[in-house]
């Protein structure tokens, strides 16, 4: 048995990075496409 006591704070941070990722994906692609929009014009 593991006897670590900051493995559940690791587990949620590790969900917790998951959801920023998750969020920050869509909007680097977004932000992506705006800024080849803004050089094509």
């Amino acid at each position: 048995m593991d006897m670590n006591p900051f493995k559940p704070l690791i587990q949620n941070c590790e969900q917790f990075y998951g959801k920023v990722i998750s969020v920050k994906e869509p909007l680097n692609k977004l932000f992506l496409k705006l800024s080849l929009i803004k050089i094509t014009v």
